[in-house]
């Protein structure tokens, strides 16, 4: 599973459920396709050096069928953006 896969360009997502870096760079850091059954959301995050650290409530699948829905979280789930300042160049 690769939650930094990002979307093609035809996806069509609801941007209000995806988590971003900050306004100044504006790139879409996780997300899914299904995004009735898939979410990241209530992030909380902070600097560790030259990364950006962060967990997420996130909803996606699991050997139980996954979450009932985009908000029911079933996972709190951590990630790293490796030197975030380079990727936004």
């Amino acid at each position: 599973m690769n939650l930094f896969t990002l979307p093609s360009a035809e996806l069509e997502i609801e941007e209000r459920r995806l988590p971003k870096m900050p306004d100044e760079i504006e790139q879409i850091v996780l997300a899914h396709p299904d995004v009735e059954k898939h979410g990241f959301q209530y992030i909380d995050w902070q600097f560790e050096g030259d990364d950006i650290i962060f967990l997420s409530c996130t909803a996606y699948d699991d050997e139980s069928g996954g979450a009932n829905n985009n908000h029911d979280a079933n996972f709190l789930t951590f990630h790293r953006i490796e030197d975030f300042r380079e990727k936004g160049k």
